[in-house]
């Protein structure tokens, strides 16, 4: 007498398996709250927007309608509208960079406290 196994359906699977129940996904994390810069960050800050702007004023209509002086004589509504796109993406690239270098350095702090205080991480 040979056993008869369970249909399968056309997936693979037997009818006869009860249908397994997904794990229960981990809780939600905290919501990330954002942290206020200290004093000396701030003033960092401050400092580095208050020099981008100085620096970024230093191309105005004057300086750039004197490199170009054709262009400024036949188009200065082109040549105007084009020094301020130029300056408004240097400092936005100048910001972008300025974030960058601040977040490279917090990391190195980081894995400096780290290593000093013998924290490893759980594998």
């Amino acid at each position: 007498m040979a056993t008869e196994a369970p249909e399968s359906t056309s997936n693979g699977h037997n009818d006869a398996e009860e249908p397994q129940e997904a794990p229960a996904s981990p809780p939600l994390p905290e919501k990330h709250t954002a942290v206020t810069p200290g004093p000396r960050a701030t003033r960092m800050q401050e400092l580095f927007a208050s020099s981008l702007r100085h620096t970024l004023g230093k191309i105005s209509w004057e300086n750039v309608a004197a490199c170009y002086p054709t262009i400024a004589a036949t188009r200065p509504e082109m040549l105007r509208d084009l020094r301020g796109q130029m300056v408004e993406r240097l400092g936005m690239l100048c910001h972008v960079s300025s974030s960058l270098v601040l977040l490279r350095r917090s990391m190195f702090l980081w894995r400096v406290w780290r290593d000093c205080v013998g924290w490893r991480e759980r594998a």
